[in-house]
């Protein structure tokens, strides 16, 4: 096969491959909205108080921000040469459809799609989701290690392990993350491998950031729940409800957490709020904090592709210039004489 015959079998195949990717996101997507009863939901809505409803969405809009800015972070990393506020975007859309449609394609395809329309190498893009996902878990490690480490959490009967075991195990939950930072400041070794890859440990400060950000986002989050539970359960316990939710619906590997979000949240606050109130705010937590938000990054990924699509050609061009050899004339400063 010619050089040219193989250039557009490598065009018509990547296209192939983006049109599957498309495909499989939006039957995902459209899998997740038919499970839902829309109009059970708008019925939850309008029971809600404008101000309740208000408050809900700017925290939400405030952890899709910290999320997003994950994604700074994670640039700043690999010294991507993205803006800050086009990487906040990009790891929000991604964290959006992360949610509700599962880590790989939603994280993952979306980040690596977004990214090399942006011109970010692929070994690159991979190291920054690794990032991303090292961000969030060891903020969820030192949030909720805190939370059952210090105690006062109200289980019900059935799920009690103990005061004393449920303190050690939020001990040792809390110390992983902290001796990460240890080890991004002490170690002499600044490069480690696991399972035949290497990772390149952040400077201490970079994983200090990482700390404050991933758990900042998991505080947030107990704050939306919180508000919508319109106050009736201490934050420590929206707070330990999120935590304990999010792990269940991690390992199930359910997209959206569907049915596993409401059963933790039934099991650990029905027996004092009422079954019919839990369901009545993880049905509201649903539409603030995932299907909303959905809605808008689909809008944001479309005006992205759309910016990256006018852009390519003028990258296209500069990456040309920088590898095109000059010809004549005086030779450059880097050129041998």
């Amino acid at each position: 096969m010619s050089r040219t015959g193989r250039g557009r079998f490598r065009r018509w195949g990547a296209r192939v491959l983006l049109l599957g990717f498309f495909c499989l996101a939006g039957w995902l997507a459209w899998r997740q909205a038919r499970t839902v009863d829309w109009s059970e939901v708008l019925a939850t809505l309008r029971d809600y108080r404008a101000t309740t409803l208000v408050l809900a969405f700017a925290l939400t809009a405030a952890s899709y921000g910290i999320y997003g800015c994950f994604d700074v972070l994670s640039c700043r990393y690999v010294g991507a040469r993205v803006s800050s506020p086009r990487a906040v975007l990009v790891g929000a859309v991604s964290y959006a459809f992360n949610l509700n449609i599962g880590s790989i394609v939603g994280g993952a395809g979306f980040r690596l799609r977004l990214y090399s329309r942006l011109g970010v190498e692929q070994g690159k893009i991979a190291a920054m989701i690794a990032f991303s996902i090292a961000t969030n878990w060891i903020g969820y490690l030192l949030v909720a290690g805190a939370v059952f480490a210090v105690g006062g959490v109200v289980f019900p009967d059935g799920w009690k392990a103990g005061d004393g075991a449920m303190r050690v195990i939020g001990a040792v939950m809390a110390t992983v993350p902290l001796g990460y930072v240890a080890l991004c400041r002490y170690s002499p070794r600044r490069e480690l491998s696991f399972r035949g890859r290497t990772f390149r440990l952040p400077s201490a400060g970079m994983a200090l950031r990482q700390l404050l950000l991933g758990g900042s986002n998991w505080l947030v989050i107990a704050a939306v729940v919180f508000v919508l539970l319109g106050q009736q359960a201490s934050y420590a316990t929206a707070l330990a409800v999120v935590c304990v939710a999010s792990i269940a619906g991690a390992v199930a590997h359910i997209p959206g957490g569907l049915g596993v979000i409401e059963g933790v949240f039934v099991a650990m606050l029905g027996w004092s709020l009422g079954t019919g109130a839990i369901l009545a705010a993880v049905l509201a937590y649903r539409a603030v904090y995932y299907l909303v938000p959905l809605a808008v990054a689909g809008v944001s990924f479309l005006l992205l592709e759309l910016v990256a699509r006018r852009a390519a050609p003028a990258r296209a061009a500069a990456t040309g210039a920088r590898t095109t050899p000059r010809s004549g004339g005086r030779p450059g400063p880097g050129r041998a004489r």
